[in-house]
């Protein structure tokens, strides 16, 4: 009893009862956590962002999102934002959640392109002889940009052994951006094959060789 009595305790006994309270109102641990994932560069606009955040304001904790999602955080954090935009859309704030289907949509069109061009993207001009006119240097370039009728295109012009060095080693580049081309899914390079192997066979059974 002589302790609790004491000064010190007096004055301690009102601390530790609103010590839990003020923990939980959203200062500082409070909140989505907004203000604790703020990097030490952060401007003092997106410590105040992330503190309303914290504090319930939703439109806040959508600036949030944007801010890591264009760099605000480093570039290492740049997808940490959809936590914050989701937060702002569940909690009721539409323009978060139209802008964070904007940026799925986006991103999912950037990847697809991505993915083409690297299924369907080919070192075509670099397969052309040196003779090889503007035109279908033309053609060659959008070959390597994804295009695959183009890819077709130059594909058969190789084939056909066009150039100034026609002859085996051609032939093979091009049939090669035909099969690739054909495993990209474009139907005519696949009819191209076929017609090709077919034209092998035909060739080897007047020959005898089958």
């Amino acid at each position: 009893m002589s302790r609790l009595s004491s000064p010190i305790s007096k004055w301690l006994l009102p601390v530790l009862i609103i010590a839990p309270t003020f923990a939980a109102c959203g200062g500082g641990g409070g909140g989505i956590g907004a203000v604790n994932s703020m990097p030490s560069r952060a401007t003092n606009k997106a410590m105040s962002k992330a503190e309303d955040c914290d504090d319930g304001d939703m439109k806040a904790c959508n600036w949030v999102g944007i801010w890591f999602m264009v760099g605000g955080a480093g570039k290492d954090r740049k997808y940490e934002g959809k936590r914050y935009m989701r937060h702002a859309c569940k909690n009721g704030y539409r323009p978060a959640c139209k802008l964070a289907r904007a940026l799925g949509k986006r991103r999912t069109k950037s990847s697809s392109s991505t993915t083409r061009r690297r299924t369907s993207g080919q070192r075509a001009e670099a397969a052309l002889p040196y003779s090889a006119p503007d035109n279908v240097r033309t053609v060659a370039r959008r070959c390597d940009r994804g295009n695959l009728k183009s890819c077709h295109t130059i594909g058969a012009w190789l084939l056909l052994g066009k150039g100034d060095t026609p002859g085996k080693k051609r032939r093979v580049a091009g049939l090669k951006i035909i099969q690739k081309n054909c495993k990209a899914g474009y139907s005519k390079s696949c009819t191209l094959i076929q017609k090709l192997k077919e034209m092998i066979r035909k060739k080897k059974q007047r020959q005898g060789s089958i």
